[in-house]
């Protein structure tokens, strides 16, 4: 049995809280490589996972999304909300694809916005560029 889960940890009251299960969508004996939290809507979480999925968890209303990975065994390198759209996020995996997701999409099509021409050098990170709306900037090994 896998027990490993995702927690909320309040450092004020010392309090912690079990989001959900590592259990499904490739996350499963795996360490979890990226957790981002959404930066303007209150408790919307990304988690990236090892095998190329990930998982949009909304604390507010419980609701888990497992996408699974197209390629397994590609992990979730980097992971990141767009900050100025409510369910906006890039996600770069370690063979060097990056794609622009919306998490409010109901099938890959509506998921994946946009697959931007593989880094044949592998994602190591991306961040969005502050003062140039749209766009990112990656970084690879």
């Amino acid at each position: 049995k896998d027990d490993r889960t995702v927690g909320f940890v309040n450092t004020r009251t010392g309090d912690v809280t079990s989001l959900f299960s590592m259990g499904a969508g490739g996350f499963t004996g795996k360490p979890t490589p990226v957790v981002r939290f959404h930066p303007t809507v209150h408790g919307l979480l990304l988690c990236g996972a090892p095998d190329g999925s990930y998982i949009v968890y909304d604390m507010t209303n419980r609701r888990k999304t497992v996408v699974e990975a197209k390629v397994k065994d590609n992990k979730v390198e980097d992971i990141q909300w767009d900050p100025l759209s409510q369910s906006y996020f890039i996600v770069g995996w370690q063979s060097g694809d990056v794609a622009l997701c919306d998490c409010n999409g109901k099938s890959d099509s509506d998921r994946f916005l946009n697959r931007f021409d593989r880094i044949s050098s592998g994602i190591r990170a991306l961040a969005w560029v502050k003062n140039e709306p749209g766009s990112f900037l990656s970084a690879s090994s």
